[in-house]
């Protein structure tokens, strides 16, 4: 069922007011007071536009109350995103550096994202791979090796 055509009862009413005047982060308390306002029979676009969201968010925080319960509304349940290479990762990117020997460092960090599922940009690929001695075949990374 979408929320906006649920017929809130006065329990959940007061169980969502109850949830918004006991949650301190602010972020969460916004979830209850979008909610409310569709209790209140608030349009979703209106009740979006007052609390400074989207549609579908304020849709997404109510299909969640709906198939989870309002307590599920009260935390941020998300995975991070691995962020890093971990070391057994670092050392398979060693090798497949030193084996293939890419020309730019796009490449290698092309191969993270595929093989590990990490983002991370052109730069911070260049660091990792200065910090393990893995340099690409650039023409940057000869004059750096020549230079020693």
């Amino acid at each position: 069922m979408d929320i906006t055509q649920h017929p809130f009862r006065q329990e959940e009413i007061q169980e969502l007011r109850q949830s918004r005047d006991h949650q301190g982060d602010g972020r969460l308390k916004i979830r209850f007071m979008g909610l409310l306002m569709l209790a209140e029979s608030l349009s979703v676009e209106q009740a979006a536009s007052l609390i400074g969201r989207s549609v579908t968010t304020l849709l997404n925080w109510g299909h969640q109350d709906l198939t989870k319960g309002l307590d599920s509304l009260n935390s941020f349940n998300y995975t991070p995103k691995q962020t890093y290479l971990k070391p057994s990762q670092l050392e398979q990117l060693v090798a497949w550096v030193k084996e293939t020997h890419p020309t730019k460092t796009k490449h290698a960090r092309a191969d993270i994202k595929e093989h590990f599922r990490v983002g991370y940009t052109v730069e911070a690929v260049r660091q990792v791979l200065h910090k393990t001695r893995a340099e690409t075949d650039s023409p940057e990374a000869s004059a750096r090796q020549g230079s020693q």
